[in-house]
């Protein structure tokens, strides 16, 4: 899991850019993405071998607000 907080180090732009994009820049910036592997996609095919989820603290809890695949 990575945070997206622009004060994290070591977080990849494109992450960032893509939670901008997707929902503005103040839920990109309390947002964190995970990263996910499943070995049996990898059995069909090694391009859907991995997915990406976006997060954030909201306040009733964690709450799931972009999944890509």
């Amino acid at each position: 899991m990575l945070s997206l907080s622009p004060f994290s180090l070591g977080t990849d732009d494109l992450w960032r850019n893509i939670a901008r994009a997707k929902c503005g820049r103040a839920v990109a910036s309390r947002s964190w993405v995970a990263f996910y592997y499943r070995p049996q996609w990898a059995k069909r095919s090694a391009s859907i071998a991995e997915g990406v989820s976006y997060f954030t603290l909201t306040r009733s809890g964690w709450r799931l607000w972009y999944r890509y695949r």
